[in-house]
């Protein structure tokens, strides 16, 4: 069947040259041909994959008693079995700290949990309550880093005294939740490929009023998270599913029990505060004494969090290794 000229198709593009609609403008031309006869057109959104494929590949062949890291911006459906990714160049205002969070939903259902966006924006200059709330909600996601052009000013945590603090308790936090999110990682690594972070509509997906909710988020089923996402405010709504039909949430910081019966509650957030997190019960959480780095904060006691839900029971798992080991597909434990 005749496709045309694939390189001025019958819809409007975003790139314009003189000539009209042209896929070719500042690309490859769809309609090169590759070596095996296949069309550019048929195969450019691979090219990310395919990279990341033969990375991952050269890497194992080189080092074979270490676990490749390969951090790539160029993905396609399927390369988080190879690579992590970051969400590109974003931009230092509100709403693209708010659309970092269903960009990663996307990303998990594209098999790419290991997601994280360029925190306090990469375009652009932030500021100081930005960069504060956005160093808060990036220590939430799988990866996390500061990033930012060499033209917009300097946006390390250090710059501002207050965001430093915020970082300093963010990252604590985080390096305390590391035995979770490793096991979460690696249930989807080696098990079923669920994302890490996960909106309440995948974790509740028979409420339909969770179906258009971005602005909070579950780590794994066990934890919510509810930050603060616009400017001037020191409080947020937290929707809790479930609260309404016997679920429990346990405030993390007091591990009391979350004791409103209302699904929609008004929460506390004040600028450089705690960031609302709460434990859904039925679940027991693997945690880590944190120290300075990584390395260091795995040679610290380990300790549990259990929380039981309305009858009383919960249940969690722990996967350990030595960290940098290659991953047995075929592992059962």
């Amino acid at each position: 069947m005749a496709r045309g000229d694939i390189n001025r198709p019958p819809y409007t593009l975003s790139i314009v040259s003189d000539n009209g609609p042209l896929l070719d403008s500042r690309f490859v031309a769809p309609n090169a041909t590759h070596v095996d006869g296949a069309l550019e057109y048929d195969l450019h959104n691979l090219y990310g994959y395919s990279e990341s494929k033969a990375t991952y590949k050269s890497l194992q062949s080189i080092q074979q008693d270490k676990r490749p890291f390969i951090l790539s911006r160029s993905t396609h459906s399927g390369s988080g079995q190879y690579a992590a990714h970051w969400g590109g160049d974003n931009e230092s205002v509100w709403s693209f700290l708010r659309f970092s969070i269903s960009q990663s939903f996307s990303f998990g259902l594209f098999g790419i949990p290991f997601f994280g966006a360029d925190v306090c924006g990469f375009t652009k200059n932030t500021t100081e309550e930005m960069c504060s709330r956005w160093m808060q909600l990036g220590s939430f996601f799988p990866f996390y880093r500061n990033h930012n052009t060499k033209t917009t000013i300097a946006q390390e945590p250090y710059v501002w005294d207050s965001v430093a603090e915020t970082s300093k308790n963010s990252i604590q936090l985080r390096y305390t939740l590391l035995p979770y999110y490793y096991t979460l990682l690696a249930h989807s690594h080696l098990f079923d490929g669920l994302p890490v972070m996960r909106a309440s509509s995948w974790v509740f997906p028979y409420d339909e009023s969770l179906f258009g909710l971005d602005s909070q988020f579950f780590i794994g089923n066990a934890l919510l998270v509810v930050p603060a996402l616009l400017s001037n405010v020191t409080s947020v709504s937290g929707t809790f599913p479930g609260l309404d039909n016997d679920e429990i949430y346990y405030n993390w910081y007091d591990k009391k029990v979350f004791n409103n019966t209302d699904v929609v509650q008004t929460l506390d957030a004040p600028l450089n505060g705690d960031v609302p997190l709460f434990v859904r019960g039925g679940f027991v959480l693997p945690l880590q004494d944190p120290a300075y780095t990584i390395s260091e904060s795995r040679e610290n006691p380990f300790r549990l969090i259990a929380a039981l839900d309305a009858n009383g029971d919960a249940s969690g798992d722990l996967f350990l290794d030595d960290g940098e080991s290659p991953l047995d597909s075929n592992y059962e434990g």
